[in-house]
Order: C-alpha cells, then structure tokens, then sequence
C-alpha cells in the first residue's frame, strides 16, 4: 500500500487526533517529532459520523494528535 509523508504543522487529515488509521509512524528530526508517515487512503473520521476522508483532506474539526507534542 502508498504512503506519505506529511509535517506535524500541516493540518491534514494525516495529522489530525481524530482520524483512525492504526498504522501511522512518527519520524524524529534531532528528537523532536517532525513528519508523519502514514498510508494514504480513506478511513473513518471520529470528529463527523459517516466521513471517511483521505490523508490529504482538510477539515474544520482538525485537532493536533496529541502524541506529536
């Protein structure tokens, strides 16, 4: 399966505390939390009911994930 790469600073979808992929991976730069590496595809959002969006999507709800602080 694809994956991406995307900043801690972006707000995506990829970053967001609500979006429930099992298998993103954190990549440190000098032991701080830089990029996330995560699959692209859909999966199911816990912020709206019934949306299932991709990676790369945006969203008003977006919350920082908590273990990249």
């Amino acid at each position: 399966m694809a994956s991406g790469t995307y900043s801690v600073s972006v707000r995506k979808c990829a970053t967001c505390r609500f979006w429930d992929a099992d298998d993103r991976r954190i990549k440190f730069v000098k032991y701080q939390a830089t990029y996330v590496d995560c699959p692209t595809g859909n999966h199911p959002c816990l912020a709206q009911p019934g949306r299932s969006p991709r990676a790369v999507d945006h969203c008003a709800k977006w919350d920082l994930w908590e273990k990249l602080l």
